[in-house]
């Protein structure tokens, strides 16, 4: 049986990395999809398939804008961190205590 598989692997930092990991993703015709990222240009070409993929090479934000997605990330993620605390806490209500 061939499963769909959606794999992200970010901040690949070496070649020997890249390979190791690519080992382990299954290859089938399911539409699987994996995103890589890296800020090194020959990790990059490294990464870069030769049977179909979509590669696509992206400039790096600048400081300015890496903060504020930084920061809009966080407030998105504490956010629901809080509702998945709230709700663990009345779906136990007094057992937490």
């Amino acid at each position: 049986m061939q499963v769909l598989h959606y794999i992200v692997a970010d901040d690949i930092w070496s070649v020997e990395i890249w390979d190791i990991i690519k080992c382990a993703i299954p290859r089938n015709s399911c539409g699987s999809g994996i995103i890589k990222t890296t800020c090194i240009k020959h990790v990059f070409e490294s990464c870069c398939s030769s049977y179909g993929d979509h590669d696509y090479e992206l400039r790096s934000l600048r400081p300015v804008h890496s903060k504020r997605f930084f920061l809009i990330y966080m407030e998105i993620m504490s956010t629901k961190l809080l509702d998945m605390v709230l709700g663990i806490v009345w779906w136990f209500g007094d057992e937490v205590r």
